[in-house]
Formats: C-alpha cells, sequence, structure tokens
C-alpha cells in the first residue's frame, strides 16, 4: 500500500469507531500521567531527602580501625577512643558502634544454627542519633 492509502485507511478506522479512538487516547494519556507522577514523586522525595542530608552539613567524621602496616592485621580502637575524640575542640558529638562477635541473628527459629545469613549484631551507644 501507499502511504496516502494507509492513511486513508487509518482515518476510516478513526471516522467508524470514535468511541475505541477516544478510549485509546484516554488510555494512553492515562499512562503517560501515571509515568510523570511516579517519576515525579520519586524525585520530590530525592530532592526532600537531599535537602535533609544537605541542612545536616558535612561535619560528619567517622573513625575506624586501619591495618598494621608490619603484619597486615586489623587494627583495634581503644575502649576510650570515644572520650579521646570528644575532647577535640571543634567535635561536638561523639557516639561509637562496636560489633559482638558472638552473638547470632536469625530470621526465625526455624533456621538452623550454621546459617545465619550474613546478619551481624551490632552495639550502639544511647547517644547514637
Amino acid at each position: 500500500m501507499r502511504p496516502g492509502d494507509v492513511v486513508r485507511v487509518g482515518a476510516t478506522g478513526l471516522r467508524t469507531r470514535p468511541l475505541r479512538a477516544w478510549l485509546s487516547a484516554l488510555g494512553i494519556a492515562i499512562g503517560i500521567a501515571a509515568m510523570i507522577a511516579v517519576v515525579g514523586i520519586s524525585s520530590s522525595s530525592r530532592a526532600e531527602l537531599d535537602r535533609q542530608l544537605a541542612a545536616l552539613g558535612t561535619n560528619l567524621l567517622t573513625v575506624t580501625p586501619g591495618t598494621s602496616m608490619l603484619s597486615g592485621e586489623e587494627g583495634v580502637l581503644p575502649y576510650e577512643a570515644a572520650a579521646m575524640i570528644a575532647r577535640i575542640g571543634p567535635v561536638e558529638q561523639v557516639a561509637s558502634v562496636g560489633s559482638v562477635p558472638d552473638a547470632k541473628v536469625y530470621r526465625t527459629d526455624r533456621i538452623p544454627a550454621g546459617q545465619s545469613g550474613g546478619m551481624s549484631v551490632r552495639a550502639a551507644e544511647l547517644g547514637l542519633l
């Protein structure tokens, strides 16, 4: 068929079944509106989160133990490390967290003891936000 014939046949379908054409256009419009709403909501939420994080500022300092230069073993921070850091002049708040190595976490009581699923237990001070 020539392009002119294709357009003529298509227009005939629109003229003979106007309700079908209108419902098809309505469905397309609803679909596009739904996609715009979903994208708008997610970008609005992302913008709000970015605004809240920016309001917190960039003054968060995280201290973690490093590795030994000689043996390559992981270092251990002393228990007093949080109190030492709190004495530094510009520091406003200090809180510490640590892992509890012998504790196991299971989603239900039906999971065998050897299958912790990679979950670990961490302890946090009460002052941690």
